[in-house]
């Protein structure tokens, strides 16, 4: 996702993407949870390049038209709720965890 590179530039809509509210917030501090506990990450936790590596593999859940509010069927359709926020995190879960061996 453009915005969150780090290169010294924002993207001017930044403020319209899901990944800033509470729901993206709580899906990925789950995600990471779950993605801590395996062998590779667990080896060294803080290496950008192994989070980089997996998130490329899933698109479709790491794309900007995701998490932008303004997506039909993107994070933003999934609800507010607690169980939307569980909801989204398994489905990016179950995307990413097929590559896990890939990276």
């Amino acid at each position: 996702m453009t915005h969150w590179h780090d290169d010294g530039h924002t993207d001017p809509d930044h403020e319209t993407y899901v990944l800033r509210t509470t729901g993206g917030v709580f899906s990925l501090n789950d995600l990471l949870s779950w993605l801590i506990g395996w062998h590779k990450i667990q080896s060294d936790p803080t290496d950008p390049d192994l989070y980089e590596a997996l998130l490329k593999k899933d698109p479709e859940h790491f794309g900007d038209e995701f998490w932008s509010s303004n997506a039909s069927e993107g994070a933003a359709s999934y609800g507010t709720s607690q169980k939307a926020f569980r909801e989204l995190r398994l489905d990016i879960q179950k995307e990413i965890q097929v590559h896990l061996t890939e990276i």
